[in-house]
């Protein structure tokens, strides 16, 4: 081989080696890229679904655990102080209304160490006077505490919780002679899921059962427009029973 065949042997080398990819090696490449690009995406999402559905329980767990904590100590004071008095404000000292998830309890205790409560009314310093409901709040809605006057008038009223949907409390045995108090409090998650593409909102398909046998309530739309936005979604429901131990009726 002859000098000048070496160099052109090695010129068409050095041509084919930087000839770069063909096009059918680019659309391969393009491809193969897009489909790795759609699966980290799903996972993504899958994982991302998984967090909210984690973060929704969790917070419909504490607003109906802290709900349901708060009512229950103010129920086990109830009748304390009362026994015996004249007490035009409120008679019995636990009264329950309103419609099976909407219940409104009002209840009356002393604060005072040696259990006075004024005889003339309840809008004393010794006197706890207060009102349990669920209201509305925008979209929402929240467990409110309302502490009463001696006539009845709200003197303060205080959000204690929010997105708790349901309130239900029955008297037991009975309403004639009770000796405890039933009580079931409901919240939600503060997100809403996606709605399924085919069925709609269904993570929570049915309405909230309040305890075994119970009533079962269906929770207020939260405004969207969207055909039961409330299966959209996730629920707690804590319920107890607290013993009255201070209430003589």
């Amino acid at each position: 081989m002859t000098s000048n065949q070496a160099i052109s042997a090695v010129r068409c080398t050095a041509a084919g080696s930087s000839a770069g990819f063909s096009l059918v090696e680019i659309l391969v490449g393009m491809v193969i890229a897009l489909i790795s690009i759609l699966v980290v995406l799903q996972v993504f999402a899958l994982n991302e679904g998984q967090k909210r559905t984690t973060t929704s329980g969790v917070d419909a767990q504490q607003s109906s655990l802290v709900g349901l904590h708060l009512l229950e100590r103010d129920l086990r004071q109830a009748g304390y102080g009362v026994k015996g008095l004249p007490v035009p404000c409120l008679s019995p000292p636990v009264a329950i209304a309103g419609p099976a998830g909407e219940r409104v309890i009002t209840l009356m205790y002393s604060k005072s160490a040696v259990g006075n409560v004024n005889a003339e009314g309840c809008n004393d310093t010794n006197t706890a006077h207060y009102r349990y409901s669920v209201v509305a709040n925008g979209a929402h809605r929240d467990l409110q505490r309302e502490e009463l006057g001696a006539a009845g008038n709200v003197a303060k009223a205080e959000k204690l919780v929010t997105n708790v949907v349901a309130l239900a409390a029955e008297p037991l045995p009975n309403a004639a002679a009770p000796t405890a108090i039933r009580v079931a409090v409901a919240a939600r998650s503060n997100l809403r899921e996606k709605p399924d593409p085919a069925f709609g909102c269904n993570v929570t398909p049915q309405p909230l059962l309040m305890w075994p046998g119970g009533p079962a309530v269906t929770p207020p739309d939260d405004g969207s427009g969207i055909p039961n936005a409330w299966k959209c979604y996730r629920y707690r429901v804590q319920q107890t029973i607290v013993p009255l131990r201070n209430l003589v009726w």
